[in-house]
């Protein structure tokens, strides 16, 4: 099911907001109590794409009671030049001021407690953004196919044998910085990406890498109950789906490994998400 499709049925209205640095975002959403599922999708993905989504909206709406918002972040599509956003030229570093945006916005539609969603890269948006700010309203974080970007990219670049962090650091010393890379395969094998957006997900020391970091073994804790569904037949994973289990586990989340693809395709997603409705059982609709 695609937005349109979702928006001319009863799933939900339109609508929209503008981040703090003017990138207009656009979503989904169904009003329902006070408490919020605010999903947010993957690399190059958008709303209303990650075909999941219905049974996300129906865990929230018919099984519990709440609003449901699924929403663009500034890595929708690969590139929207008319704002200069998507994967290609996006900066990991720029996505909490989508989640304040949409946060800021669901405030404004009463909403009292916010459970995070977040599909791939979105969920290492959502561990970077939680980490780093004080957001009292989120109560709990579902991660749908955790993944470690950096570590997929370091594992396409010694594949390949690219040196696109060279070729990035020469572009963006000549003033090229927000040009495309030559090679259309940089980010992680499948899509453009400017020299600028390159440097801030891959450089050593950036913001990604901390996120959700599975290679090195150890995750850094999150401040709220966390339900991590991680598929045992991704080709993400660069280690099995029992030792991203257990990874996570040891930051105290609940992980449960699912008999499914990276997109969850003909997978049972609520009833999953059902069997472990007691992770969230202090938040109110």
């Amino acid at each position: 099911m695609n937005w349109y499709k979702m928006a001319s049925s009863n799933a939900g209205a339109m609508v929209s907001c503008k981040t703090e640095d003017g990138i207009q975002l656009y979503g989904l959403w169904k009003k329902m109590g006070k408490t919020a599922l605010f999903h947010t999708h993957g690399t190059a993905s958008s709303f209303g794409i990650e075909k999941f989504e219905p049974q996300l909206q129906e865990w929230a709406c018919k099984k519990n009671g709440w609003s449901f918002l699924t929403a663009n972040n500034r890595g929708a599509h690969e590139l929207e030049d008319w704002q200069k956003s998507g994967a290609a030229v996006e900066k990991f570093s720029d996505s909490p001021k989508d989640f304040k945006a949409w946060i800021g916005w669901l405030q404004k539609m009463g909403i009292e407690r916010i459970i995070l969603s977040g599909h791939s890269l979105g969920t290492e948006k959502i561990a970077h953004f939680i980490r780093n700010h004080e957001v009292p309203h989120v109560v709990g974080i579902v991660l749908l196919a955790p993944s470690d970007s950096a570590g997929v990219q370091d594992a396409w670049e010694k594949k390949s044998r690219k040196k696109y962090m060279k070729e990035a650091m020469e572009m963006k010393e000549r003033g090229e910085g927000d040009e495309l890379m030559q090679d259309k395969r940089v980010h992680g094998g499948l899509l453009r990406m400017t020299a600028n957006a390159y440097l801030d997900f891959y450089r050593k020391d950036s913001e990604l890498r901390n996120a959700l970091p599975f290679v090195t073994g150890k995750i850094e804790s999150l401040p709220v109950p966390v339900l991590a569904l991680i598929p045992n037949n991704d080709k993400w994973n660069i280690l099995n789906a029992q030792k991203y289990a257990k990874i996570i586990e040891a930051a105290g989340a609940t992980a449960i490994i699912c008999d499914c693809d990276h997109e969850f395709k003909d997978f049972n997603l609520i009833d999953s998400l059902e069997k472990h409705n007691d992770l969230f059982a202090e938040v109110k609709k």
